[in-house]
């Protein structure tokens, strides 16, 4: 053992630099004893078991209770105690919240302390104690102080609440002070009855316990009168302010579930308006984008066709308006930034009867989007099985025409914004064709081929025939 330093025992004084209080090392019955006691060994470190709380501490600012502890600092080359090593005095412990436990060895009467070599220990031991024991009779003292303010503010508080009961029974909402009052008299009590509690727990003397005692009988005294008296009038009381309230309560619950019935019948309706503007609003666009689109290749499908009067074929310019119908796809869901607006996306049929549009058609079919291609090819099977088209327009190509093209664009544009792309996607577009041969679609909006609207199947189409 290190020179000066004793062997701790069961009783002997423990104290936290963060807690107020000193208390014992509670060390559980072992063979092992040391001048009649128990030895304390690094297992004696079990909250409120071995260690008991510290009174209020200084970091939580509450009531100390303490972790799980492990000693350090034990005797090192201790004769082990039921596998553990022995504590000395000068073992410490960390509390996980900050605070640093150690361990002052009471003497033993008559006789010096193991290990410590000095013979006035015992005197120095005493003293200590008599310390101890004022400092603690000190902060017993406060604790009762603290306790007799809260009872004294627990009674007070009663008899108010007892009066404005009394005149409840005339003017009922007064009866509402008097109930608070009375359940902050009882919190009061309850807190006072706490600091005796936990004083004797911390220093069980009699005094304490005594101290406790005449708090349970106040508050038996008090539950009885709350039972033969305070209860009935609360009861009483309690009906009248319940009947009233009752009626106002209706009254308010009627009045609010009718205002808020009008407002939301009024927000479903605007809901509806700016639903119903907005669809409005994008047929509009689409159709106007079409149209646009349908004049400006109208007229430079013109322009070709005169530039090349009168020139030799080698020299004339190449026909690039050879389709018969433009599409236009919106997108509800691709909003152009600098509008605020749907885009729309265009396309025209390829000219699959020349070998250079059936090359761009096929390249085009190769690189569509998963979702229309997946659609393009079964067309196709089906067309191969004998499908029977009733439509004379729609040709022999499925997928060549301008509304499958438009389509692409719109699929592969939603998905590079980072959106999903789904075979539920194509349901969500709006669609608005535009012939540029006026003769052969009067109304200049021809519908779909039974190829486009099988492939297409479940677009919104807007204005064809």
């Amino acid at each position: 053992m290190p020179e000066g330093d004793s062997y701790v025992r069961d009783g002997d004084l423990l104290r936290c630099d963060k807690g107020v209080l000193v208390t014992p090392l509670t060390v559980l019955p072992r063979p092992s004893r040391v001048n009649g006691r128990f030895q304390a060994t690094t297992i004696d470190c079990l909250p409120i078991v071995n260690v008991k709380p510290f009174g209020m501490c200084a970091i939580t600012h509450g009531p100390c209770m303490p972790p799980m502890l492990v000693w350090t600092q034990a005797h090192p080359g201790g004769r082990l105690v039921g596998g553990a090593l022995p504590l000395l005095e000068s073992s410490v412990c960390q509390c996980a919240l900050g605070g640093r436990i150690g361990i002052t060895v009471l003497p033993v009467p008559g006789m010096p302390n193991i290990g410590t070599g000095g013979a006035g220990l015992e005197a120095e031991g005493a003293a200590l104690g008599r310390q101890e024991a004022a400092r603690q009779q000190a902060q017993d003292d406060e604790a009762h102080a603290l306790s007799g303010e809260l009872k004294e503010a627990a009674g007070g508080l009663a008899v108010f609440g007892l009066v404005c009961l009394a005149v409840g029974f005339v003017f009922p909402p007064v009866a509402v002070v008097g109930a608070v009052a009375l359940e902050l008299s009882e919190a009061a009590l309850v807190a006072g009855v706490a600091v005796d509690v936990a004083v004797a727990i911390d220093h069980p003397t009699q005094d304490n316990w005594v101290a406790v005692g005449g708090d349970a009988l106040a508050i038996a005294t008090g539950y009885a009168v709350g039972k033969v008296i305070i209860g009935p009038a609360l009861g009483a009381v309690a009906r009248k302010l319940a009947q009233r309230e009752a009626r106002l309560a209706a009254a308010e619950i009627q009045a609010a579930a009718a205002a808020e019935a009008e407002q939301a019948s009024a927000g479903a309706e605007a809901l509806k308006a700016a639903a119903a503007k907005a669809q409005a609003e994008l047929e509009q666009d689409l159709v106007a984008a079409s149209k646009k689109r349908a004049d400006d290749l109208v007229i430079e499908r013109e322009r070709i066709k005169q530039a090349n009067e009168g020139v030799k074929p080698k020299k004339q310019e190449p026909q690039t308006v050879s389709s018969p119908v433009t599409a236009a796809i919106a997108d509800p869901k691709m909003i152009d930034p600098a509008t605020g607006k749907p885009i729309i996306y265009h396309g025209e049929n390829f000219k699959v009867s020349s070998a250079k549009g059936y090359e761009d058609y096929a390249k085009f079919k190769e690189e569509a989007h998963p979702v229309l291609k997946a659609r393009i090819e079964q067309q196709e099977k089906a067309f191969q099985d004998g499908l029977e088209l009733k439509n004379p327009r729609s040709g022999s190509t499925p997928g060549a025409h301008a509304e499958v093209i438009a389509v692409d664009k719109a699929l592969k544009a939603r998905e590079a914004a980072g959106l999903e792309v789904n075979d539920n996607t194509i349901s969500e577009l709006y669609l608005h064709n535009r012939s540029l041969l006026n003769n052969q679609y009067p109304n200049g909006t021809p519908k779909m081929c039974d190829h486009c609207a099988s492939i297409l199947k479940g677009i919104n189409t807007i204005g064809h025939e």
